[in-house]
């Protein structure tokens, strides 16, 4: 969530929703207007049946003709129904879904590192709950057109044949306007604290689920589960007092609805005594119960709906929190969905922003259609070059400050340094994944507009220091989609220097590597990594640290296999993060950073001739 917002103005929000399908709107508010008024026509067929039970009949029908009306008003009503659902069902769907959308859209079109602040269970949260909190609101309000038919008529008719009766039917409605109106803040209050609670007990639960390992080594399991519990004792606090209070509203409700049924039973038996300037009939009376079920439940409805709508301002403001200073309306935005999983699955992987969405690990897998086909037709790479790049972390202000670098084609070009001198902040910022805050990149001479949209294979390939792997087969998690045969895949496992692990698996490629590659080692879920890159044979592989698990000999086999490739073909040009000397003395020019800054570039034999910040590194490290 964002410090700062945009207003929210949920009824011009929730106006742009309507208009998204407004012909199913429309639909689905013309089946519950006609289902919200249809019960005035059995309220005058019950008065002329009582009223003929009593010898005051005014249409002089018999009572079998009656129960039969009864009877089609009652199959009307539920074809109505029928029809309301039809109408309504699809509508709620796509509103949700239109929100979930356009929020999910939004943060895969930021930079990696940006795209989710705060407790990811509470994304979830708010992606689940506040959008499903705005449909049932924009799904209720064809209640409430329906039902602004049905009052007016039948506050006339009550009126027509006793005013003051009548008014002590719509007295309970007043009470609820005036209690709603009052109790809002409260729960908007009580709502956004539950919510917040939610988050925070599943983004612990995550957290521990991740770091199994971690806490048991620590021997700190007395301590998270201390911690949960806490977490929990708020949730279920927080969830008590919305629970008490919206419950405590509903009953003020229903006790004033109550209360009006009670005063119109005692002015009721008024008037029905004899001698009245106007005879008050069992059937008038039929039709006051009659009307008042309906004058009830739409009663306590609308004290529901008032809480809901400040509900709604609560979930607007969480979701456009999501979007980190977007506008309001991008929350909204008549984008298309596709219901059907096929369908949706084109919608989103053709959609603005979906390639940058992509996690570090997730750049290297297989690019949309028209990116392929973008990619295929452009020239073949020669160059890239970056021209003053900068880019702070807003909370440490750490980070690069004008560095430039270039890399040429069938290049092996090392970026250096101490820990905290801006290494992976420099390759993150190079490829969009961190939004930078000035400077230029160039590919093959030509300026990149959005780095995080370009730099996807086939163009580049980008392994972090702690790849994503997935709860799934070996070979779906080198594949990631992309359309690798099996021998394509054994192929990047061999220049992986992984082939000899994956046969020691019993089932090989079928192995399930469980969440987050927790069945392999540190070394076998890089290589792993490594092998997503390779099958895909990107123009520029861009390593962060990759040797990092791997012992001295692995590395030097890997980056011999990557010469091999050279030789046979494959022009593969590396941007690799180490300070392994493997590595250094392989690379055709050595970048060393110092606290963000560019201190030298050139080989590693001119570096440690200078007897500078690269020899000290240099002779600080032992493999």
């Amino acid at each position: 969530m964002t410090a700062t917002q945009a207003p929210v103005k949920p009824a011009r929000l929730i106006w742009q929703m309507l208009m998204y399908r407004k012909w199913l709107y429309f639909a689905d508010v013309a089946a519950w207007a006609a289902i919200h008024t249809f019960p005035l026509i059995p309220g005058f067929i019950l008065r002329e049946f009582f009223n003929t039970l009593a010898g005051a009949s005014s249409l002089g029908l018999s009572v079998n003709a009656l129960i039969a009306l009864v009877l089609a008003s009652a199959l009307a009503q539920v074809m109505l129904r029928v029809a309301g659902a039809l109408a309504d069902i699809p509508h709620r769907f796509i509103m949700s879904a239109l929100l979930r959308r356009n929020t999910f859209a939004h943060i895969l079109n930021l930079p990696g590192a940006a795209s989710v602040h705060g407790a990811v269970g509470d994304v979830f949260n708010v992606m689940r709950d506040d959008a499903r909190s705005v449909e049932d609101f924009i799904s209720w309000t064809c209640d409430l057109v329906g039902q602004s038919f049905f009052l007016p008529i039948a506050l006339v008719i009550l009126v027509s044949i006793n005013a003051p009766m009548a008014l002590l039917v719509f007295l309970p409605m007043v009470a609820v306007v005036t209690i709603s109106q009052l109790a809002w803040r409260k729960i908007a209050r009580l709502r956004e604290a539950r919510r917040n609670a939610d988050g925070d007990v599943a983004d612990c639960l995550n957290e521990m689920f991740e770091s199994v390992n971690a806490i048991q080594v620590a021997t700190a399991e007395e301590r998270f589960v201390d911690h949960f519990r806490k977490l929990s004792e708020a949730r279920r606090e927080a969830a008590v007092k919305d629970s008490v209070f919206t419950q405590l509203v509903q009953s003020i409700y229903e006790n004033a609805v109550q209360l009006g049924t009670g005063l119109i039973l005692l002015v009721a038996a008024g008037a029905m005594q004899p001698g009245q300037a106007r005879p008050f009939t069992v059937g008038d009376f039929a039709l006051f119960v009659y009307y008042l079920t309906f004058v009830s439940d739409m009663t306590v409805f609308y004290g529901r709906v008032i809480s809901t709508y400040r509900q709604t301002h609560v979930a607007f403001k969480r979701m456009i929190g999501l979007l980190q200073g977007a506008p309001p309306e991008t929350l909204v935005a008549h984008n298309p969905i596709g219901l059907k999983p096929r369908d949706m699955f084109a919608k989103i992987s053709s959609a603005p922003g979906v390639l940058n969405a992509r996690s570090a690990e997730a750049l290297t897998s297989a690019p949309s259609a028209a990116s392929a086909q973008s990619t295929q037709i452009a020239p073949p790479f020669h160059a890239l070059r970056v021209s003053s790049l900068t880019y702070q972390h807003p909370t440490s202000q750490r980070g690069i400050q004008n560095v430039n670098l270039e890399l040429n084609r069938g290049e092996f070009v090392v970026i250096t340094g101490r820990i905290g001198s801006g290494k992976t902040t420099l390759v993150r910022a190079l490829l969009g994944l961190l939004k930078a805050q000035s400077g230029d990149v160039y590919w093959n001479g030509e300026i990149v507009r959005d780095p995080a949209n370009f730099f996807v294979p086939p163009r580049t390939a980008y392994t972090p220091q702690s790849p994503r792997l997935f709860s799934n087969t070996l070979r779906d998690n080198i594949r990631l989609g992309f359309p690798a045969s099996d021998d394509e895949v054994r192929a990047a496992m061999r220049q992986a220097v992984l082939e000899d692990d994956v046969n020691q698996f019993e089932k090989q490629l079928d192995t399930l590597i469980g969440p987050r590659g927790v069945r392999l080692s540190g070394g076998q879920a890089q290589r792993t990594a490594a092998a997503r890159m390779f099958v895909r044979r990107p123009d520029v592989l861009v390593f962060d640290d990759l040797s990092s698990a791997l012992d001295v000999v692995t590395e030097q086999t890997l980056w011999q296999r990557l010469d091999d490739a050279r030789a046979q073909g494959y022009a593969a040009t590396c941007l690799v993060v180490s300070h392994r000397r493997a590595a250094l003395h392989r690379a055709d020019r050595i970048l060393v950073l110092k606290d963000g800054a560019v201190a030298e570039v050139g080989p590693h034999s001119q570096l440690y001739a200078n007897n500078g910040e690269y020899r000290s590194l240099y002779d600080a490290r032992t493999e």
